[in-house]
C-alpha cells in the first residue's frame, strides 16, 4: 500500500514537471521568434542596427549670427571679419584682453572656440 503511495506520488509529480519544464525553458531560453518588424528573418539587430561610435551625422554649421552669440557669451568683444569656412567653421578677429588686444578666433561646427595668435607672432 505504501507503494502505491509513493508510485503515485512519483507520478503526479512526473505530470506536473513535464508541464511546467517547456514553459520555464522557453522564458529562459534566448529569443529567437521573428517579429513583424523582421519578415523577412533577418535578427532584430540588422533591422535597427545600434549607430556606431563617430559615425553621428555632422552638425550643422552655426550662422554667423550664431557664431557671433557664442564667441561674446565666452567674453569676447570687438568682433570683427567673420567669415564661413569651407569645413563648417568660422574664422574671425576679436578682443577680450583688457587692453584690446585682438585675436584671430575660430569657432567649430559645433560651437568650440579657439585662439590662434595673429600672424606676426605666429613666427616666434
Amino acid at each position: 500500500m505504501r507503494n502505491a503511495r509513493v508510485f503515485g506520488l512519483l507520478a503526479v509529480i512526473a505530470v506536473i514537471s513535464a508541464l511546467a519544464v517547456p514553459p520555464l525553458w522557453s522564458a529562459l531560453a534566448p529569443d529567437h521568434r521573428v517579429r513583424p518588424s523582421d519578415a523577412a528573418g533577418t535578427p532584430p539587430s540588422a533591422v535597427n542596427p545600434a549607430p556606431k561610435m563617430g559615425t553621428l551625422p555632422p552638425q550643422p554649421s552655426p550662422t554667423q549670427a550664431e557664431a557671433t552669440e557664442i564667441l561674446r557669451r565666452r567674453g569676447y568683444a570687438d568682433i570683427s571679419n567673420p567669415a564661413a569656412q569651407p569645413d563648417g567653421s568660422w574664422t574671425a578677429q576679436a578682443a577680450k584682453d583688457v587692453n584690446g588686444r585682438k585675436v584671430t578666433v575660430i569657432v567649430d561646427r559645433s560651437g568650440n572656440v579657439a585662439e590662434r595668435p595673429p600672424s606676426s607672432e605666429a613666427g616666434r
